[in-house]
């Protein structure tokens, strides 16, 4: 089971303590914050995803590297993605450069991350087994956030890498 205390996210089964993602995640986000802002600490950091909370410490959603990868396909394609549509053209007969994505994401930019994040991303909770952030992990979510239960104010995110990390250095020792 995933459990949190005052400094770290962890989980437990049976004596094995795991640690996730390190400490708590300073790294947060208003969901007035403008994009540019979540931008600079995903890529600053290296980052998967950037949870986005309201002033009260609620949930409200996710902004990550493929989210914003995604905002910046012409918007036929994003419709295609957002509809699972397996007959997505190739882009190929596209004149986009670097440029033209520097356009895009500037346009972007000065939007607030409460408007442009993922309101939908899964969520797991303290009680939540392992496996159901495992699970989420490789259906792609960047990331998955724990929330409390009761209130939804956000607890961690947990990552794929850092849980690998961690059972890596229970099995070396």
């Amino acid at each position: 089971r995933l459990q949190d205390n005052d400094d770290t996210c962890t989980t437990r089964e049976s004596t094995m303590k795991i640690r996730m993602n390190g400490p708590k995640s300073p790294d947060t986000l208003y969901e007035n914050a403008p994009l540019h802002k979540a931008v600079s600490i995903i890529t600053s950091k290296r980052l998967a995803a950037l949870p986005v909370i309201n002033e009260q410490g609620v949930f409200v959603g996710i902004i990550g590297v493929n989210g914003l990868l995604e905002m910046l396909l012409p918007q036929a394609v994003r419709t295609a993605l957002a509809a699972d549509d397996d007959n997505i053209p190739g882009l190929s007969f596209m004149d986009d450069n670097m440029a033209e994505l520097r356009n895009r994401l500037a346009h972007l930019s000065d939007k607030t991350v409460g408007s442009l994040a993922r309101r939908d991303a899964p969520v797991i909770y303290p009680d939540s087994p392992v496996m159901e952030a495992v699970l989420l992990l490789l259906r792609g979510e960047d990331d998955v956030a724990m929330v409390d239960r009761e209130t939804h104010k956000f607890i961690c995110m947990v990552s794929a890498l850092d849980l690998l990390h961690t059972l890596n250095e229970e099995v070396a020792k």
